[in-house]
C-alpha cells in the first residue's frame, strides 16, 4: 500500500486490511466450521424468515443453484467481513423468533431423521456470536440471557433423555486405549496389506508412503497429547534433543491464541520394547523416506493440509479393518483424530496405578489452570519427563522403565565426525544442522530395530531409502556401534537418564541385588561342583588306601601266624590251627614232614625209639602179660604270649622257619 504524494492514504484499502487482520483471531479450521453453521442458519432464514436477510444476500441465494447455495454462502462467510454488506439486519434480530426456533427444528447432517446433538447446537450459538463480532455488532444483554436460559434447559432435557436410554451417552469421539493405539500403529506399518491382485506392488508402495507420514503424525500426537493441528504445524526449529529425550515446543495452541503462555518443552522418549509405538523410530523412518527439501519452509510435515490428509488416512485405515477394532470393542465411527489426544491424556492420568500428578498431566496436554493454580503451579522438567516415559508406553512396573534410547557409542574406528558425514548423506543436504543430534538418535533407533523392520512388506519405502539401497555395508557397521542400557551402579555412560520415579530406582536396586545373589549362587554352585570333584577323588584314594591296608593286614596276620607257628615248632610245640592247616593240605611232602615231626614228639622223652621188628616172626612162647605202654608226653598247651616282633622279623619266610626247626 503506497501513500499519495500529499500523505493521504486510501482508507478503503486500510479498512480491508484491518478487517483481514481481525479475521485472524480465529484459526482457519474454526473459521470454516463457523461459516458452515452460519450458512445453514442463513438458508433457513431465507426459507422461513426471509425479511431478516439483507437484499444483497437474498439475491446471492436466488442467483445460485439450490445444490450450491450452501457452499456459496460458506465461502463468502469465510472471507473477511465487509461491514458495508452485512448478511442480516442486526437491529431487527430477535433471538427467540430468528434463532431458537431454528435450533429447535435443527436436524443432524449425517442422519436427517434425527435431531441435531447438543454439541451441534452449541456450535451454532458460537457461530452466531462470531457473526455479530465480525460485523462489529453485539448481542443485547437480554438476548444473551435468553440464550443462556434456553441452553440450560436443553442440557437438562438432554441429560434426562440419556438417562432414559435415548441417544448416545458418549459425547464426541471415544478415547483411544493404549492397546488400540498400538494396533492402529501396526496397521499403519502395513502389517495388514496383502500384496497381489488389485493391490499391485506400485499401489502398495504409494499407500505405504502415506502410511509412513500418518504413522509419524499418530505417534507424535499421542506422545505430545496434543491436537492434530498442533502436530501438523511442528517446525524443525521447534525440535531438539536433550540427554535421553526429544523435545518439542509449541508457539501457538487453541487455548493460547496469542502465544502468551510459556514455551515449555515436552519430552518424548523412545520405546525399544514396542517398536511399533516408538515415536523416535517413526520419526527416523519418516526423515529417511521424506528428505527435507529446500522449499519445505521449515515445517516437519510438508504439503498442503497435513492435518486433513492424516485424518483421511486414519479414517480409511480404521474403516477398512473393523475386525481388528472389534477385538478392542471399538467402532471406527466413534474414533477420530481427537481420540488420540483423549486417549493419551486418559492414559497419563489413570492408565497406571503410579500415574503422574494432575498438574503435570494438565501442563502436558496444554490445559490452562486458572486462578491460583495457574499462578503457582508451573512447569518443571522432571514431572514432564516422567509424563513422557509413561505416555511412551514404557513398563512402569519394571526396571525397564529406565531404559535408555538406542544410541551410538564412539570409538577410534567410529568417530563423531564420521557419523555426521553419514547423517548428511542419509538425511539429505538440506537437513538442519541444529538437528544432527536428533538425527543421530533417530538413525540409531532405525538401525537397532532392523529385525523388526525386516518383517515389514518388502515394498516398504524404508527399503528404498539410502540406508538400505545405496550403502549395503553401512547398516552392519552402524549396528555394531548401537547400544542401549538399563542404568546400574556399574554402568558408565555419558548419557543421562531422566524422568525416573523413586519406585523405579528401588527396582534398579533390587535388580542389582538379584544380580549379586545370582552371582553368589553361581559361585556357590561352582564351589560345590569343585568340592564334589575333590571329595570324589579323595574318596577313591581313601578306598584304595583302605584296600591296601586290608591287604597289608592280611599279609601281616599271615606273617605273624607263620612266625608263631615257626616259633612253636622250634620250641617243640604246635598250634591246632597249624595242625588243621597241615592236615588239610594235599601236599604229600608237607604231610610226610609233619609225620616225621610228630614221631619224636609222641615218643617218651627218656626212652629211645625202638628199632623196627625183624621180618621173621618170633618163636611161639607162653603168653605173658603185656608190657605197660610207654608214658605219653602231655598234650601241647596254648603257647605263651609272644611279643610281636619288629616288622622286619614279621616277614620271616617259611624257609627261615624250617631252618629254625631243623636247628632245634
Amino acid at each position: 500500500m503506497a501513500a499519495a504524494d500529499n500523505g493521504v492514504v486510501d482508507l478503503t484499502e486500510l479498512h480491508e486490511a484491518v478487517a483481514s487482520e481481525n479475521q485472524q483471531r480465529l484459526s482457519g479450521s474454526t473459521r470454516k466450521t463457523y461459516a458452515s453453521c452460519q450458512s445453514r442458519w442463513l438458508l433457513w432464514l431465507y426459507s422461513n424468515q426471509r425479511t431478516l436477510l439483507t437484499t444483497n444476500w437474498q439475491q446471492r441465494v436466488e442467483a445460485t443453484a439450490p445444490d450450491a447455495q450452501f457452499k456459496t454462502l460458506r465461502d463468502l462467510l469465510i472471507l473477511p467481513a465487509n461491514l458495508q454488506d452485512p448478511p442480516i439486519h442486526f437491529d431487527a434480530f430477535v433471538v427467540r423468533d430468528h434463532f431458537l426456533t431454528f435450533l429447535h427444528q435443527l436436524k443432524a447432517v449425517q442422519t436427517p431423521e434425527e435431531n441435531a446433538s447438543l454439541n451441534t447446537k452449541q456450535s451454532m450459538r458460537s457461530a452466531l456470536v462470531c457473526l455479530f463480532k465480525d460485523y462489529d455488532k453485539t448481542l443485547s444483554e437480554a438476548a444473551k440471557g435468553e440464550l443462556e436460559r434456553n441452553f440450560q434447559a436443553k442440557k437438562r432435557i438432554h441429560a434426562k433423555q440419556l438417562q432414559e436410554g435415548q441417544g448416545n451417552v458418549n459425547v464426541g469421539k471415544a478415547p483411544l486405549s493404549f492397546g488400540l493405539f498400538a494396533e492402529v500403529c501396526r496397521l499403519l506399518m502395513g502389517s495388514h496389506l496383502a500384496i497381489g491382485g488389485a493391490m499391485t506392488q506400485a499401489r502398495a508402495e504409494a499407500l505405504l508412503l502415506t502410511y509412513v507420514f500418518a504413522h509419524c503424525m499418530l505417534t507424535l500426537s499421542w506422545n505430545l497429547a496434543c491436537r492434530v493441528s498442533n502436530t501438523a504445524t511442528v517446525c524443525y526449529s521447534h525440535m531438539s534433543w536433550a540427554n535421553d529425550a526429544m523435545q518439542i515446543v509449541f508457539a501457538h495452541m487453541k487455548n493460547d491464541q496469542t502465544g502468551e503462555r510459556p514455551r515449555d518443552p515436552r519430552h518424548l522418549y523412545a520405546n525399544p520394547f514396542q517398536p511399533e509405538v516408538c515415536c523416535v523410530l517413526s520419526l527416523g523412518i519418516y526423515l529417511l523416506c521424506f528428505q527435507v527439501g529446500a522449499n519445505n519452509n521449515g515445517h516437519l510435515f510438508g504439503g498442503p493440509n497435513p492435518a486433513d490428509r492424516y485424518s483421511s488416512i486414519l479414517r480409511n485405515v480404521l474403516a477398512g479393518n473393523p475386525e481388528r477394532l472389534a477385538v478392542y470393542g471399538a467402532d471406527a465411527t466413534h474414533i477420530g483424530t481427537h481420540s488420540i489426544r483423549k486417549g493419551a491424556a486418559t492414559y497419563l492420568a489413570s492408565g497406571t496405578t503410579a500415574s503422574p500428578s494432575h498438574t503435570s498431566v494438565c501442563l502436558r496436554a496444554g490445559w490452562a489452570m486458572h486462578g491460583v493454580e495457574g499462578t503457582y503451579l508451573r512447569f518443571e522438567g522432571a514431572a514432564d519427563q516422567f509424563c513422557g516415559r509413561v505416555v511412551a508406553g514404557l513398563p512402569i512396573g519394571s526396571e525397564n522403565f529406565a531404559v535408555s534410547p538406542p544410541h551410538f557409542v564412539f570409538s577410534q574406528s567410529f568417530t563423531e565426525s564420521a557419523l555426521l558425514d553419514i547423517i548428511k548423506t542419509l538425511f539429505g543436504p538440506h537437513f538442519p544442522e541444529q538437528l544432527y543430534g536428533l538425527a543421530s538418535f533417530c538413525l540409531a533407533s532405525v538401525v537397532h530395530h532392523g529385525a523388526f523392520l525386516s518383517r515389514l512388506p518388502k515394498c516398504h519405502p524404508i527399503f528404498r531409502s539410502a540406508l538400505y539401497s545405496h550403502h549395503h555395508q553401512l547398516l552392519p557397521m552402524l549396528r555394531s556401534h548401537v547400544h542401549l542400557f538399563i542404568p546400574s551402579p556399574d554402568t558408565h555412560s555419558h548419557l543421562a537418564i531422566t524422568g525416573i520415579p523413586p519406585h523405579v530406582l528401588i527396582f534398579l536396586r533390587l535388580r542389582q541385588m538379584e544380580h549379586l545373589a545370582a552371582q553368589a549362587r553361581e559361585e556357590q554352585h561352582t564351589f560345590t561342583g569343585q568340592l564334589s570333584t575333590h571329595m570324589t577323588s579323595y574318596q577313591q584314594r581313601f578306598q584304595s588306601l583302605e584296600q591296601e591296608l586290608q591287604r597289608m593286614d592280611v599279609r601281616m596276620g599271615q606273617n605273624i601266624t607263620d612266625f608263631l607257628e615257626a616259633r612253636a615248632a622250634s620250641l617243640g610245640q604246635i598250634t591246632p590251627s597249624a595242625v588243621a592247616s597241615m592236615l588239610s593240605s594235599n601236599n604229600a611232602a608237607i604231610i610226610s614232614s609233619f609225620q616225621q615231626l610228630l614221631q619224636p614228639l609222641l615218643a617218651s622223652p627218656t626212652t629211645a625209639v625202638a628199632a623196627p621188628a625183624p621180618a621173621a616172626p618170633a618163636p611161639a612162647a607162653a603168653p605173658a602179660a603185656a608190657p605197660a605202654p610207654a608214658a605219653r608226653p602231655p598234650l601241647p598247651t596254648a603257647p605263651r604270649p609272644v611279643p610281636v616282633p619288629a616288622p622286619r622279623r614279621a616277614s620271616m619266610s617259611l624257609q627261615q622257619a624250617d631252618e629254625s626247626t631243623s636247628n632245634a
